[in-house]
């Protein structure tokens, strides 16, 4: 058998090394999976358009040689899909719930190349003409994009590969995202039929019958795979039609039970959509395009009123979001403003649960530009309902993503638009609505600037007009009503006067919430509600209480595979942890929470990772490593321009700590002072920073004026219960070196201050 296929000069690799075993000269289209056992090629696997019969015999098409994100299951699927969507530059980030970081910096290490067969036979290619070729971390990351757009197929990895020579390796993978040219050699040696991978798809493409070029052309508008459901609505593929096409490997059968297209199979499909379709099917290949778009904005349309409520959403919506992008694409591009509208808060939601900023603000975008040139030009004008309504829609949803992100200038820009488009709309109910978000938007950026009073009274109004008003909200249901909407100020209120201080009305207003969404039957959210109510309790040292309710949001938001929730979690989880005398614990969540924050861009997420893990190896003694993560966390409010605006001072009291603990007293009193002139200083941080200037005062050897700060702290209700034991320890050695009615008088003085007094002056 061997014979037969060297003489049909077929290249045999070895499947986990992709070296040659005979024909190096030629595109390879079979492997063979080698045995140490028997020292032989056990295994033989087939990447052609149909199966292989050779001698009367059937090789099952089984895929391309191993690329990278291989190792794990679902990496490599969340790979896959998104290579195969349109924007092909969303950044790798991990699976939902698994850390990949120790896969993602292996796979782009130069030296994991070598690993893979993909990308080996990649480095082979290459080293036939450049022997010196010598890989940097860039290179590799490139590199292994590449093979993953090929899905390992190995004629195209040799038809990709010369291209190093002539153009950067991110170009290369750029231009194969965007369709089959470059696939293409000219050396004489190589059969005529693998020239190029159209010549490859040609020969194929013409054994196929009228009927299975036209389904196939039609799936072509697919992204990341579809559904049986979807192939019949779209291209009206029966059962029959896609088995029959799974028998002649045209399609692929995931084990979900998704039909998946070879990436190269796709466009070349696509090509003949734009090509040949009107001719040979009579309808144009916009018809298909139109089809595929109400497809998927029907898609969402039902979903999005389950969202926060059906656990399984996330995990039927995920494997979707390729096509969901170019649906929106295409609903853009044609203004099918009706479509855009059913699709915003599906999406929306999609973003903020998967952590989707990037790629979803730039889909946004795309239509905020088109509707806005459409107001300049005057097409429906201002003031035009439909249109404006959504624009106004579209600029809340990238302005609370723009929070997230910490891009607060922007989303500061997004708000106003809002509020002046909703300005020029005449009343009504959607106008209502609408501006119940944004005003909801505007209270959160106070929160972030640090304006908690002004911030507390806009939501305090939201919650009486929600309260009083009959005008329907999201998520639009009868029986909900506005009680969504209401549990989400509650929840907000909570979190407020838990940053002013008054702990005891911030568990009533989270427990409100949480009564309500537990009425509602709503989970997601709820989650959010348990792990605030968790910090609070924290805050006051009930941290049994803290951790239950923790564990419980981290479970709910597992449920609904809520990614940046599972961070959230795993953070807030970390932090009790660390307060309960566990660091090993709380290690292994920061880093989990960590992964979720640098692959989404979380802003709140990355410092609250960055910060704890700060404190843990403060508290091991590591200072050079402390002190980088905290000021890897200040530096990036300062590149973001948002200095002193929420969890800031958090970074710079970890600072002073930092310093502190080297005995530099001026460097711990710069950072305290910087704490403390911060806009968003929360109560119980003003506290550690004014313990932490009561120290730099005893270090300087002003132990009365240390007393009396210390007495501050420990007599205030604002202090968090970890630092008034840790101040009430301090207070006792004071006491030991301290003549008795010297520290009678100064911690006498420091109980009868007012706090706002004391930080006016020492932030002096």
């Amino acid at each position: 058998m061997l014979d037969a296929l060297i003489q049909q000069s077929v290249c045999l690799t070895q499947h986990y090394t992709g070296s040659p075993v005979c024909n190096p000269s030629r595109a390879a289209l079979l492997t063979g999976r080698y045995s140490h056992r028997t020292g032989s090629l056990d295994t033989l696997e087939w990447w052609g358009l149909e199966r292989l019969a050779l001698r009367e015999e059937w090789l099952l098409p089984l895929g391309g040689l191993a690329v990278p994100g291989d190792l794990d299951h679902e990496a490599a699927k969340e790979d896959k899909e998104r290579e195969a969507r349109s924007d092909v530059h969303e950044p790798s980030r991990p699976s939902r719930f698994v850390s990949f970081a120790p896969l993602r910096d292996f796979v782009f290490q130069p030296a994991a190349l070598d690993h893979y067969a993909a990308t080996a036979l990649f480095l082979a290619c290459v080293r036939r003409l450049r022997p010196d070729f010598a890989p940097t971390a860039d290179d590799a990351r490139h590199i292994a994009r590449i093979c993953r757009l090929l899905e390992g197929m190995p004629l195209g990895i040799e038809l990709a590969a010369p291209w190093a020579g002539k153009l950067p390796l991110g170009e290369i993978a750029d231009e194969l995202a965007a369709g089959l040219g470059l696939l293409a050699t000219t050396l004489r040696d190589v059969p005529p039929r693998h020239r190029s991978m159209r010549a490859a798809f040609d020969r194929s493409w013409a054994l196929l019958s009228v009927p299975e070029r036209d389904i196939l052309r039609q799936l072509s508008v697919f992204r990341g795979g579809f559904t049986r459901e979807a192939a019949e609505a779209v291209a009206g593929a029966t059962m029959a039609d896609l088995s029959n096409l799974t028998d002649r490997s045209r399609l692929r059968v995931e084990p979900s039970g998704r039909y998946a297209v070879h990436e190269l199979i796709r466009q070349y499909c696509g090509e003949r959509l734009g090509a040949e379709h009107e001719a040979e099917a009579g309808e144009t290949a916009e018809q298909v395009h139109d089809r595929h778009a109400a497809h998927y904005a029907g898609f969402l349309r039902v979903l999005e009123p389950q969202i926060n409520w059906r656990a399984s959403i996330n995990s039927e919506v995920g494997p979707e979001t390729g096509n969901l992008d170019a649906a929106w694409r295409w609903v853009i591009e044609q203004g099918r403003y009706e479509l855009v509208q059913a699709m915003v808060m599906g999406l929306y939601h999609i973003a903020v649960a998967e952590g989707r900023y990037q790629t979803t603000l730039r889909l946004f975008d795309a239509a905020v530009q088109r509707l806005r040139a459409q107001r300049g030009r005057g097409e429906g004008g201002a003031g035009d309902a439909p249109t404006d309504l959504l624009l106004a829609l579209l600029l809340f949803c990238q302005g609370h993503m723009c929070i997230d992100l910490g891009l607060l200038r922007r989303a500061e820009a997004c708000t106003e638009e809002s509020l002046a488009v909703l300005d020029g709309i005449a009343p009504g109910r959607l106008r209502e609505e609408q501006t119940l978000y944004t005003k909801g938007l505007v209270a959160l950026l106070r929160s972030w600037q640090g304006e908690f009073a002004e911030a507390l009274r806009l939501r305090g109004e939201l919650l009486s007009w929600l309260r009083t008003t009959e005008v329907s909200v999201w998520p639009h249901v009868p029986q909900v009503g506005t009680l969504f909407v209401q549990a989400n100020e509650c929840a907000s209120l909570g979190f407020l006067t838990w940053h002013l201080g008054q702990y005891d009305v911030a568990q009533g207003w989270l427990r409100e919430s949480l009564a309500i969404r537990e009425q509602l039957g709503e989970e997601r959210w709820r989650a959010y509600g348990l792990r605030t109510l968790a910090g609070v309790l924290r805050t006051i040292g009930e941290l049994e209480d803290a951790e239950r309710l923790t564990r419980k949001g981290l479970a709910l938001s597992e449920a609904h595979q809520d990614r940046i929730g599972i961070g959230w979690s795993h953070s807030a989880l970390a932090a009790t942890l660390m307060s309960a005398g566990r660091p090993g614990e709380a290690q292994s969540h920061f880093v989990e929470s960590l992964a979720v924050a640098q692959d989404s861009g979380h802003h709140a997420l990355l410092i609250l990772s960055l910060n704890g893990l700060g404190a843990l190896a403060l508290r091991r003694g590591n200072l050079d490593e402390a002190g980088q993560l905290y000021e890897e966390s200040r530096a990036s409010f300062e590149r973001l321009g948002i200095a002193g605006t929420l969890r800031y001072a958090e970074a710079v009291i970890g600072l002073g700590e930092v310093a502190l603990a080297r005995g530099d007293w001026s460097r711990a009193r710069a950072r305290f002072r910087e704490a403390l002139a911060a806009r968003a200083c929360r109560a119980w941080e003003k506290m550690d920073a004014v313990a932490g200037m009561a120290q730099v005062f005893a270090g300087e050897g002003d132990t009365s004026q240390a007393a009396e700060l210390l007495a501050l702290v420990a007599h205030h209700p604002f202090t968090a219960h970890a630092t008034r034991e840790r101040v009430e320890a301090l207070l006792a050695e004071l006491e030991a070196e301290l003549p008795a009615e010297v520290f009678a008088v100064a911690t006498a003085r420091g109980r009868a201050r007012e706090l706002d007094e004391a930080v006016e002056c020492l932030a002096a």
